[in-house]
Parts: C-alpha cells; sequence; structure tokens
C-alpha cells in the first residue's frame, strides 16, 4: 500500500484543494482511515456485476441496501460529493488509479481498436422499441467482433450489455428476456435489478463475448448494469467521461438522449477534430426524426462542417442497422488489417490483422482459411520484436512472407498500420506466452474462424535483438517445437553492462533450459549481436543447433522485399521442422547444404545436429 499512497501524494501534492497538510497523510490515522473505507483503495481488477451486488439477494429486495456498491455510494454521498478531506480525497484517488490501471490491463487482452460505444439516455425505457433496437445492435455487433462499451447505467447503456450478454443466441431468447425485464421499465420501478439477475439466471453468457461499462458513483442513485462483464466504476465523473470516449476507438453509435449524451456528442467531435488520440472515430446517430427534428444536433454538426469549423468528421445518419455494421466493419478494416505486399509470394496470400481476443498483438495468416482443417492445421509462429518495441513494425515484411507459405504469426505488439517507427512502451516477455495461450484457445473454440485450423503441437518461438532475448527467456515452455534467435544472444556477467534498460536478462546457464531444435540466424561479424549469438551456440550441447551467418550487420534484411535472405533462411527452417518437409532440410543438412551455397552465406552445427530428421 505505501508504493500506491506515495504515488497518490504526487498527484494531491500538486492541488491546494484542503488546508490540510499533505504531512499528515503519512500519520497513523490516515493509513487507519484508508483501511476503514468500504472500498478498496489498492485493487487489481475491475468490478464484476457480483462483486459490485455482493450481499445483495435478487430475491430479497431490502438486501439491496446493504450490497456493496450501495454501501460506497452511501459513504460517498455522506463524504460528499466533493471529499470533505484529504484522507477521503486520498482514498477515491487511490481506488480510481486502480481501476485506470485494471482498465488497460484490459486494453491489452482486448484490442481498443474494436472497442464500440452505444451513448444514450439513462431513462430510456425497458418497454420503448428503441431499447430493444440497441439490444439487438449491440447484439449483432458483438458476434461481429466488437467489444461494446457504454457509460454502465440504465437505459440504452443497460440494452446495449443486454445485446452482448445474449450473443450468441437467437432473438426469440433476446424477446423472451425483454419479456422479463419489462415487468420493471425504469431503473426506479421495484424489481429493476432483480428481473436483471432472473435474466442473467435463466439464459447465461455464450462463449467468451464481452463487453465494457463505465459507470460512476456522481450517478450512484442509477445502478450499474449487471450485464456487463467488465465494469470500470470510478468515483471521479470527469475521468470516466473522458475514458468512455477515448476507449471507444471503433465509434461510437448515438441513440435518442439528453443533456448527458449532447456533452459526448460534442466531446467526441472535438477529439475527432483535433485527432487528440492520433486518429478520427466514426460517430453514428441512430434516430433520423430524433436528430433531425426533435433535437436537430446532425443537421447542426453537418453545417459546422461545411463552414469549416469541424474537421475529421465521420458522420453518419441512419436507422439502419445493415448500413451501421457496413460503416462500421469498413472503418475497422481501415485499422485493424493491412495487406503487406500484396499477401507474399507464398501460395496462400496472407494478410495481416488485429485480433478483437488479442490485445498488443499482430496477427498474420493466410486470407483464406479454408484450405486448412484438423488434417492440414496451420503451423505457428510467435514472435517477438528487435528492441522489444511493441510492434512489428521493423519485422512486417518478414513474417507476412512466412505466413503467406501456410503459417500463423502471431507477433508481440500493435499492428503498424503505417511505416513510422513506434514510439510506445517496450513490450514483455509474457506476450509471447499470452501468444501461445490464445491460439489454444482459438483453435479449441468452436466459434472462432481458427477453429481446429492451428497445428498447436508445432509452435515455433523466435525473436530478433531483444525479442531474441525475449524467445529464451521463454525457452522452457513445452509448446515450443523449435526456436529462432535472430540477430541475438544472451549476455556474459563481462558485457551485460553494455545491455539496454528493460531488455530480459537471463543469465547464460538459461541456455541449459532449452529442449528443442534452435538456429541461431545472425548478422555476421559487423552484428552487436554476433559475439553473444555465437557464445550461445558454442554452448549448446544438449540439443540440435546450427548458426546461420550473412554478414548484413544487426539489422537484418526484415525490412528488404518479403523480408529478403533471413525470410529464405527462416522459412525453410520452419517448413523442415514443423512441417516436415525434406525438401526444405536440404537447406541445412548435409556438408554441402544448400546455404552454405547461397552468397555469403556460413552455417556452424553442432554435433547433435545431425540427430535431426
Amino acid at each position: 500500500m505505501k508504493k500506491t499512497i506515495l504515488m497518490a501524494l504526487l498527484v494531491l501534492s500538486t492541488t491546494t484543494a484542503h488546508s490540510q497538510s499533505v504531512d499528515d497523510l503519512f500519520s497513523k490515522k490516515a493509513v487507519d482511515y484508508l483501511k476503514s473505507v468500504p472500498f478498496d483503495v489498492n485493487r487489481t481488477s475491475l468490478y464484476s456485476a457480483a462483486e459490485l451486488y455482493a450481499g445483495y439477494d435478487p430475491k430479497n429486495e431490502a438486501t439491496f441496501e446493504t450490497c456493496y456498491d450501495t454501501k460506497v455510494y452511501k459513504h460517498f454521498i455522506a463524504n460528499g460529493k466533493q471529499a470533505q478531506n484529504v484522507e477521503e480525497s486520498l482514498a477515491r484517488t487511490l481506488h480510481d488509479h486502480c481501476i485506470h490501471v485494471a482498465l488497460d490491463e484490459f486494453f491489452k487482452k482486448y484490442d481498443s481498436r474494436f472497442c464500440l460505444g452505444i451513448m444514450g439516455g439513462h431513462a430510456l425505457l425497458r418497454t420503448d422499441p428503441m431499447y430493444k433496437k440497441v439490444v439487438l445492435l449491440s447484439k449483432r455487433l458483438t458476434e461481429q467482433g466488437f467489444i461494446m462499451l457504454s457509460g454502465g447505467g440504465p437505459g440504452a447503456m443497460e440494452a446495449t450489455h443486454l445485446g452482448a450478454w445474449m450473443a450468441g443466441r437467437t432473438e426469440q431468447d433476446v424477446d423472451a428476456a425483454i419479456d422479463i425485464l419489462k415487468t420493471a421499465p425504469s431503473f426506479k420501478d421495484k424489481g429493476w435489478l432483480s428481473t436483471s439477475f432472473e435474466v442473467m439466471e435463466r439464459y447465461p453468457r455464450k462463449g467468451d463475448y464481452v463487453s465494457l461499462g463505465i459507470p460512476t458513483y456522481l450517478y450512484g442513485h442509477e445502478p450499474s448494469a449487471p450485464f456487463a462483464t467488465h465494469i470500470a466504476k470510478f468515483f471521479e465523473n470527469s475521468i470516466r467521461e473522458d475514458l468512455i470516449l477515448t476507449y471507444a476507438f471503433g465509434g461510437i453509435i448515438y441513440t435518442p438522449g439528453s443533456a448527458g449524451t449532447m456533452q459526448e456528442i460534442f466531446q467526441d467531435a472535438v477529439q475527432n477534430h483535433y485527432l487528440s488520440f492520433g486518429y478520427s472515430s466514426p460517430m453514428i446517430f441512430l434516430g433520423t426524426d430524433f436528430w433531425t427534428k426533435e433535437l436537430p444536433v446532425y443537421p447542426f454538426l453537418e453545417e459546422l462542417v461545411k463552414l469549416g469549423k469541424y474537421k475529421n468528421m465521420q458522420l453518419t445518419l441512419t436507422d439502419d442497422f445493415d448500413e451501421i455494421v457496413k460503416e462500421l466493419e469498413t472503418f475497422r478494416s481501415q485499422t485493424t488489417s493491412r495487406l503487406v505486399e500484396e499477401g507474399g509470394t507464398g501460395p496462400y496470400k496472407a494478410i495481416m490483422k488485429a485480433e478483437p481476443t488479442l490485445g498488443a498483438h499482430t496477427v498474420f495468416v493466410p486470407q483464406d482459411l479454408s484450405k486448412f482443417d484438423q488434417k492440414h492445421p496451420l503451423p505457428v509462429l510467435v514472435w517477438g520484436n528487435g528492441a522489444c518495441n511493441n510492434s512489428p513494425f521493423e519485422h512486417y515484411k518478414f513474417l507476412n512472407e512466412i505466413a503467406s507459405y501456410g503459417f500463423m504469426v502471431v507477433a508481440t505488439g500493435y499492428i503498424p498500420m503505417t511505416d513510422d517507427p513506434y514510439k510506445g512502451p517496450m513490450s514483455t516477455t509474457q506476450q509471447q506466452i499470452e501468444s501461445m495461450d490464445w491460439v489454444e484457445r482459438q483453435n479449441a473454440d468452436p466459434k472462432s474462424p481458427y477453429y481446429q485450423k492451428l497445428d498447436v503441437k508445432n509452435i515455433a518461438a523466435a525473436g530478433m535483438s531483444c525479442g531474441g532475448l525475449q524467445t529464451l527467456y521463454n525457452c522452457a515452455d513445452p509448446r515450443i517445437k523449435t526456436m529462432m534467435i535472430c540477430n541475438s544472444g544472451l549476455f556474459n556477467q563481462q558485457n551485460a553492462h553494455t545491455a539496454v534498460g528493460g531488455m530480459p536478462m537471463p543469465p547464460k546457464e538459461k541456455l541449459s533450459d532449452i529442449h528443442s531444435s534452435v538456429i541461431y540466424i545472425l548478422g555476421g561479424k559487423p552484428d552487436i549481436a554476433y559475439e553473444n549469438g555465437m557464445d550461445d551456440f558454442h554452448r549448446i550441447s544438449h540439443v540440435a543447433a546450427c548458426a546461420a551467418n550473412l554478414p548484413v550487420g544487426h539489422g537484418g534484411t526484415y525490412a528488404q522485399p518479403h523480408g529478403g535472405e533471413f525470410a529464405v533462411v527462416a522459412l525453410a527452417w520452419l517448413q523442415w521442422q514443423l512441417k516436415g518437409d525434406k525438401q526444405a532440410s536440404k537447406m541445412f543438412k548435409g556438408k554441402n547444404c544448400l546455404l552454405s551455397k547461397r552468397e555469403g552465406w556460413t552455417i556452424e552445427k553442432n554435433q547433435r545436429f545431425n540427430t535431426l530428421k
């Protein structure tokens, strides 16, 4: 807790909102206060409905008054919507900070490019035809691979999460669920919450569909929608409002609402106008009559665009679900997939794409998956990037080329939609593990487009430079069939000080954990990793290993058309080790192997190498 408190002090020390001295926060009284509040100031995850409504019994409405969420709301009101003392302010700040961190973790798993917001009034009744429209739209979009987001309250927000909850079910199921909910049309009606839990019990969630609600205790008199699978509930509404719009990268659908929805529309318009986060997302207005007659915001926005007051707007006005889905899918394809070098030179033209269920990763895969099945699955390569970049922007041509020969490649990091260098935080060793976990889940999930199309028994792990260190860090994972260490090698005690900060630094003893075949692909003596890589190779005697060198330096040939010479060698290795291709083995086997005849290349093999078949 001390670490979290000190972090919060940086925030509080910059404000004069409280007359108390910051020194007071170091007192036992302050620490005791943090322990006494009815919420966790150091939580590590988002809320679930079960957590928020802990203590609530749907069969006994009176228990709502003593459930967790109500206790916190009563505490919030008793201590002022604006905290009246510094201890309370600190407690709320710590809580909201932890929720924010948990949101960041959520979007490491789920790519925000697939996140869609639906905004609308909290007063929308369950009996209103628009309620069902929102439910069905959200259901359809969830089934299309989008992650639905809302302010997490009643009305249109609840309809958003109900739709996501009912994904995978029939429209008849939706009608039956709404019929149950209609008995308590408004959140002010007795039974509003209990009927929600009745629907959840009668129609359990199917598959791995998720949705994200972001409610606030400022409007705590409006109960949070329990249909949201992940709930980020904040004390500070201004933070919450900003995050709702920021995380809805895939666009926002505006359903009829009032003042709060108006605020969100114009705040969203400002973000799009200034490209505040580097992009402009679709703004879709559902309800032609409402947005042009009852509350004519849409023609007003159009006029501002004509006058040049707003730029970068992607505005749509419609009542047609098909038009909405088409608009959003078109935008998604522009931001989440990219055709590289016409799909590569292999027989299976590849595509580079982000996947909604695998945040902070990029997938390269044949465009036509009909060629692959349980008898002819795709072997898998998991890849770590140079400099531990959290994007394969330097290697995408190389990786795409491999995929075009019938492989799935899962690279650490965000998809590079342009050739601009990545400038964000470094990746982690865990992301390669996440890649393999995801591949196994996708292969086993009947709803996945990759169901029984992936060869989970033939997985290669590889990486360049720092990504090679990440691969060696993970080398003991039993799922790894073979490894490629590119322009990389472990540091020893003598040169460890030359490593870039943040790199994984396993000792040379880690090499003994390697249990698969391994190839080092290096850039010859000009490569700064040459000495480390060759030292690794000479230490490895317990598994089959070889070291291939082309004197091009540390950068390799990844950025050359179709990945250059490094792609030729890597592809041959993968074809041999993961597919058992005897022709590909000739690149490496024998005294006069084909690699030794390629211009500039040299190859060394250890004694166990000849045991490879």
